[in-house]
């Protein structure tokens, strides 16, 4: 699950979706849920051609648009996600 929304939330940095109002012009919502990922896409495989960091960066540009999955071991790491990445941002 974790993988679906990181791969969306790296999704939303192109320009043609990156406002939430084109997000929810193409594909019917801003929200970075699981939902949204299945209606667009299927994972069959993952291809990490970034390091882990990157990905974890384009989660945090997006992070008000991060829904609970209702998965208690995927939303405590997508808080420890987003609180590491708070922390090492600039003030």
């Amino acid at each position: 699950m974790a993988v679906k929304l990181l791969y969306l939330a790296r999704v939303r940095e192109y320009e043609f979706l990156s406002s939430p109002s084109d997000a929810r012009r193409v594909l019917g919502s801003d929200a970075i849920t699981i939902q949204v990922f299945d209606r667009w896409w299927t994972l069959r495989e993952m291809p990490w051609e970034e390091p882990s960091e990157h990905w974890e960066g384009y989660l945090t540009a997006v992070s008000e648009h991060v829904e609970a999955t209702g998965d208690v071991a995927i939303d405590e790491m997508l808080q420890t996600i987003l609180k590491r990445q708070a922390a090492t941002r600039p003030s």
